[in-house]
């Protein structure tokens, strides 16, 4: 038995907009099957069509749950899709350069390996300064995370750094690498060092002047936490990070370290990765050497004398000692240097001026 409002529902039957409507509505959608039959459309197009068709036949503008509607506005909707597809067949000539360009791409496939075996630089460039291929492939994907592994390189320190080497220690076993994509040579660290570390450092005695600063010498291992370092091919860069934690070591030390490096240690030379860093421009750029692995290296060590003065002054309030100022300086300095860096440090011009202000 039906329902009091189906029966005046059924008597009343479905408005003559809502007829109008349900026309056109059922027009559009054969005129929608007939557009996707239009030859060589693009997959893009005849999707947004198929779509287009699947929404229209949802609906029933003649059935009660429709009688309130708006017809004054369903009706031109329905009027204008015509011109919808004329302006969806229009922009196919879009998708299909898009889709051509897509298949000639993964028509022709590439590896982080085929980059860096390119006698230049640039699309290996290209790709870490955001031109990733425009299509979706497994191959596209890797290219994508190397990318963001570079990215997230230049922007990280210490430990946020480790996820990033596994990708790039694949990427340092690739063969036939130019001589772009790798370095050797002479490379510096520069970092800051504990008083205590530093005071077990084998000292050679030997005192450098680099630049405007004294430094001492000594030979030991450089082993790190972490599977890939930024070193330098200049002494300037080291240099300058040599000085920038010191406020989280305690009783800091700048020091840094001088390694020869080999081709099969290092991705990518200087010059590129200078193209590639955010940092390789400005008022300092810096020149960035990646090493990846953590074997111990042999390496020299550079002590930088002014921090070693900064310590012993920092330490102590005592002035006037008269003729007891250079041994209270030189004790002082064994306490932080051990002996042979003491007596290293007593043969620079740091040394000798402390001495006369102690006096």
């Amino acid at each position: 038995m039906q329902s009091f409002l189906a029966h005046i529902t059924e008597a009343k039957g479905p408005k003559p907009a809502a007829i109008e409507a349900e026309r056109l509505r059922k027009d559009a959608i054969e005129a929608l099957k007939k557009a996707i039959k239009t030859p060589n459309l693009s997959k893009q197009t005849i999707k947004n069509l198929k779509h287009r068709i699947k929404m229209l036949s949802l609906n029933d503008y003649t059935s009660p749950s429709y009688q309130n509607s708006n017809f004054k506005v369903v009706i031109p909707h329905l009027k204008d899709i015509g011109k919808e597809i004329k302006r969806e067949l229009k922009t196919d000539a879009i998708y299909r350069k898009a889709e051509a360009d897509e298949k000639k791409v993964l028509a022709n496939p590439y590896t982080i390996c085929d980059l860096l075996s390119d006698p230049k630089p640039n699309r290996f460039i290209d790709l870490i300064k955001g031109e990733i291929p425009d299509a979706s492939a497994k191959w596209i994907t890797k290219l994508q995370e190397i990318k963001e592994a570079f990215d997230e390189w230049f922007e990280s320190q210490g430990g946020r750094k480790m996820k990033m080497t596994n990708i790039f220690a694949q990427i340092v076993a690739c063969k036939s690498r130019a001589p772009w994509a790798a370095w050797s040579g002479k490379a510096y660290r520069g970092v800051s060092r504990t008083t205590a570390v530093v005071s077990k450092y084998d000292f050679t005695g030997e005192v450098k002047k680099i630049g405007k600063n004294e430094w001492l010498v000594a030979k030991g291992t450089y082993k790190s936490r972490y599977e890939a370092q930024s070193w330098s091919d200049e002494w300037r860069t080291a240099e300058d990070f040599s000085d920038t934690n010191m406020s989280s070591v305690e009783n800091p030390i700048a020091v840094v370290f001088e390694v020869n490096l080999k081709r099969s240690d290092t991705l990518l030379s200087p010059d590129v990765v200078k193209q590639v860093s955010g940092y390789g421009k400005g008022a300092k750029p810096e020149r960035e050497v990646i090493r990846v692995g953590n074997a111990p290296l042999p390496v020299t060590v550079y002590v930088k004398v002014s921090s070693i003065e900064d310590i012993i002054v920092l330490n102590s309030s005592t002035r006037n000692m008269g003729d007891n100022a250079r041994m209270y300086v030189y004790n002082r300095a064994i306490s932080r240097l051990g002996v042979k860096g003491a007596d290293a440090f007593a043969k620079t011009k740091v040394f000798k001026q402390l001495v006369k202000d102690f006096t």
